[in-house]
């Protein structure tokens, strides 16, 4: 294969240790502590977090917006967080093709019976 044909089928996937090699260890441990914080006001969205932070909510809270923006940088979104708030989109609806029967084949079949069961499976 050629790389123009494997262009769009790679990725590339950072770890924690990766992208905690990109801070020092105070950075990434406040880092730590601001995620820890994050998961139990229940995962809001970082902007609102943000907010939350800035407008002191909660009192005596050492988190800071930096603390924050590296832990964006150091931690993956939240899969609970991005499952909850992604909504479906809508399917492409199925396009029929019907043949027409020719009427020699009608005539010389007419007495056959079809039956189809169906199931669907989530």
């Amino acid at each position: 294969m050629s790389q123009e044909s494997l262009a769009g089928t790679i990725t590339m996937v950072n770890s924690i240790a990766k992208n905690a090699q990109l801070y020092t260890p105070r950075q990434f441990k406040r880092a730590q502590f601001a995620h820890c914080v994050y998961e139990l006001v229940s995962c809001p969205s970082v902007r609102d977090f943000k907010k939350m932070v800035c407008g002191n909510l909660s009192k005596n809270d050492p988190i800071t917006i930096d603390d924050i923006n590296v832990t964006e940088n150091v931690f993956s979104p939240d899969i609970g967080k991005l499952q909850g708030s992604t909504v479906r989109t809508k399917p492409t609806p199925e396009l029929t093709n019907y043949v027409e029967v020719p009427p020699m084949i009608r005539y010389l079949h007419q007495d056959v019976r079809l039956s189809a069961d169906v199931m669907f499976v989530n």
